[in-house]
């Protein structure tokens, strides 16, 4: 039957394509369904034949130059994840196919499209930048290059977003002040938030025209995109701007690398690599002992004691040694001077907590804890872009900064959050208050982010599976403060400092087939927050004050800065992976056995302190919490 089937629609096709011109969009189109029927007819019946057609079919459908962007795409991602791509007689086809993604990726993002767009066409490319990457890596090119793969397809979304709120053109106000003024206009129309965008999109709320308007804002943005673009061409051609808003250069991956290494995890059926980022070089780790399928059978239980160890042994033991970081630092207790490290994971990676990996039982400093300090990031790009924001208000002591403190534990449909007035009031301690400022809705949140410098969340998230941008943080009254309105809320001109979101899932991605970046955290972090403090997953409402307790009391000990932010959330995971440590010891569960039923320590604390690490420009701190 499926033989059957499969020769009707191959003859449909082929008649199809016989008679399509040439130079029509369609035949890509075309060309890229009758790929996907041979590769459906290879799985059903392991024919090799239809495997080499496909093959032929998915490249052929991808160097089309009249295709449409989005199917060469497709057609890129299918032929580079096809099986035996990377034997030595399709290498010429496999480094043209990476090479023609690198350049079809920036072109199908463009600054016209709204941030929902972005991340829809980029999300039917889901993984062709891990291949590219591991194409690369195959073929013996440098390690930069994997990196700048990598990087082309990750975060593209918030990167075009972080690029559009940036780019400091101040120094030529003077010498071309036309051109800053057309760089300026065109960059405020196309931010979704700005005002001369808000002030279009209020007039489609005219029953009678929206159709009409609709189109005519889309016109719109089609021309001020033209209008940036060409200024931005200008401005690459002054003295000091040739990199203006464009990718990361392998400079610049050097020049973020110098507070402490960049390591992204790049994970496909191909091939395991850790790419490492240090200032002197970039360089890459094969990792031989993780697969796919290794990662994939323990996914559903990500923060056990078992996937700890094998995190630890299969990830981040390879990448610390290679580092050198082979035991805790000597000669000093103090964690502002551990060593630092950026994860970047990718693909399927993403969602295990890579910052507490280890043998913890076995007390003998086989954990990152007790070596590094470690934070997240979405990708380089976006940690460049996030460091290059001003912090001219930020100065002096946690105390002097101005908080907004929401807290919501009785929303309509949810489980009430007990503890919920007692995190509240360790927040408010630290300003010396008894109460917090009462907000008034979604509307009001969004208004007093734009004066505040340290949000402090307490309620519940929302992951939705089917519509990430629907992901929101859910407030008492019902309303919800979704993923797609926090990306179009921009902060740049006065960015706060630190968001600490106190809720359930902000940290995770709640649909396999979004790109790596769609939750809370990052949405945050896109709006403008410097640091994130966010969850993976689930944990007692108790647990959570205990966690707001030690942060915010390492905090008022010295100045707000970046070292502090993360070492007050690091010292305080230490705390409590400590106490749990002696909890399972004082049981009779401690010791080496790294292989013991997880189900004996259900209801401790070896779920707890796994979590918690921080999304952020130094992604540090994602916490978990409450369902």
């Amino acid at each position: 039957m499926v033989r059957q089937e499969t020769d009707e629609a191959i003859e449909l096709l082929e008649a199809a394509i016989n008679t399509s011109p040439e130079s029509s969009p369609q035949t890509a189109t075309l060309l890229y369904n009758l790929a996907r029927v041979h590769l459906f007819r290879f799985h059903r019946l392991r024919d090799g034949k239809s495997l080499r057609q496909a093959q032929d079919l998915f490249f052929t459908a991808l160097t089309q130059r009249w295709a449409l962007v989005h199917v060469r795409i497709l057609a890129g991602r299918e032929f580079l994840s096809l099986p035996g791509v990377f034997d030595s007689r399709d290498r010429d086809r496999a480094e043209a196919a990476v090479e023609t993604y690198a350049k079809l990726v920036p072109v199908s993002i463009s600054y016209s499209l709204n941030t929902q767009d972005k991340q829809r066409i980029l999300s039917q490319a889901l993984g062709i930048g891990s291949d590219s990457a591991a194409s690369a890596l195959h073929f013996d090119k440098s390690a930069s290059y994997a990196m700048t793969l990598l990087e082309t397809g990750r975060a593209v979304p918030s990167s075009s977003l972080l690029n559009l709120r940036g780019g400091d053109i101040s120094s030529l106000s003077e010498s071309t002040p036309e051109l800053v003024e057309q760089f300026t206009k065109s960059r405020a129309f196309l931010d979704e938030n700005s005002a001369m965008a808000r002030a279009l999109r209020a007039v489609e709320d005219i029953e009678n025209h929206r159709y009409r308007v609709g189109l005519r804002c889309q016109y719109a943005r089609r021309i001020y995109e033209d209008k940036l673009t060409r200024a931005i061409e200008s401005i690459r051609k002054k003295p000091m701007f040739e990199g203006f808003m464009s990718h990361a250069t392998e400079t610049d991956m050097l020049h973020a690398a110098k507070d402490g290494p960049i390591v992204a995890l790049n994970v496909t059926s191909h091939r395991c690599n850790a790419l490492v980022i240090q200032a002197d070089k970039v360089s890459s780790l094969e990792l031989p002992n993780l697969d796919i399928q290794s990662i994939q059978a323990r996914s559903s239980d990500p923060q056990s004691v078992e996937t700890l160890s094998w995190l630890w042994d299969t990830i981040v033991l390879p990448v610390l040694d290679y580092l050198g970081y082979h035991g805790p630092p000597v000669g000093t207790g103090n964690l502002g001077s551990m060593p630092h490290i950026w994860w970047i994971p990718t693909g399927s990676v993403i969602g295990f907590p890579l910052h507490a990996a280890g043998h913890h039982l076995r007390r003998n400093s086989e954990t990152p804890l007790d070596r590094v300090v470690s934070s997240y990031s979405l990708c380089v790009n976006v940690l460049i872009r996030t460091r290059q924001q001003r912090r001219d208000h930020l100065a002096g002591t946690l105390r002097s900064q101005k908080a907004l403190i929401v807290s919501a534990p009785r929303p309509p449909g949810q489980q009430a959050l007990h503890h919920a007035e007692d995190e509240a009031k360790v927040v408010c301690q630290v300003y010396h208050s008894h109460d917090f400022p009462r907000y008034h809705g979604v509307h009001d949140i969004v208004k007093r982010l734009k004066s505040c410098c340290i949000l402090h969340f307490i309620g519940h998230g929302k992951t939705d599976k089917q519509n990430p941008f629907g992901s929101a943080l859910i407030l008492d009254n019902g309303d919800e403060l979704v993923i797609n309105e926090l990306v179009e809320t921009a902060l740049n001109s006065n960015p706060p400092f630190l968001a600490y979101l106190s809720a359930c899932g902000t940290g995770r991605v709640g649909n396999e087939t979004a790109t790596d970046e769609l939750h809370l955290a990052a949405a945050f972090q896109v709006a403008g927050f410097r640091h994130i403090i966010a969850t993976l997953w689930d944990v007692d409402d108790q647990l959570c004050v205990y966690m707001a307790k030690n942060v915010y009391t390492s905090l008022e000990t010295t100045e707000l800065d970046d070292v502090s932010v993360r070492t007050a959330l690091h010292g305080a995971v230490v705390a409590l992976r400590d106490e749990w440590v002696q909890q399972e010891e004082e049981a009779g569960r401690g010791g080496t056995r790294g292989d013991r039923n997880l189900e004996c320590a259900r209801g401790h604390r070896e779920r707890r302190h796994c979590g918690f690490h921080m999304y952020t420009l130094v992604l540090e701190a994602v916490h978990e919490r409450r369902s």
